[in-house]
């Protein structure tokens, strides 16, 4: 099944703030194909927020984006985010590409 870019917004919405490895979560409960070779990134700093998902999972999460539905955010301790396999062997290689990464609803007082 396609994945269903209202479907993800709300479950953004009702979470409040999500990693990436929630939203694979939501994906396969809801029977979604996301898994590719694509890759989210972050066009200032070039460093990865995300990648494996097929090009509509990730066009769907860029749109919501890019419609100011969605806020992606650098986490931090307040806000912490795991770091996806294989990367977790190897923290150090991830810290030069990747960059921890949550997603929440677009409010205005973000």
């Amino acid at each position: 099944m396609r994945v269903n870019k209202q479907a993800l917004l709300s479950f953004i919405q009702e979470q409040g703030m999500v990693t990436f490895e929630d939203v694979e979560q939501f994906f396969e409960r809801s029977g979604c194909k996301y898994k590719g070779k694509e890759v989210i990134s972050f066009l200032e700093s070039h460093r990865v927020a995300w990648s494996g998902w097929n090009k509509r999972a990730a066009n769907a999460l860029v749109e919501l984006w890019a419609a100011g539905k969605i806020v992606l955010r650098e986490a931090d301790a307040l806000h912490p985010a795991p770091v996806p396999a294989p990367f977790n062997k190897n923290e150090q290689l991830y810290r030069n590409f990747y960059v921890r990464t949550i997603i929440c609803p677009k409010r205005e007082d973000v």
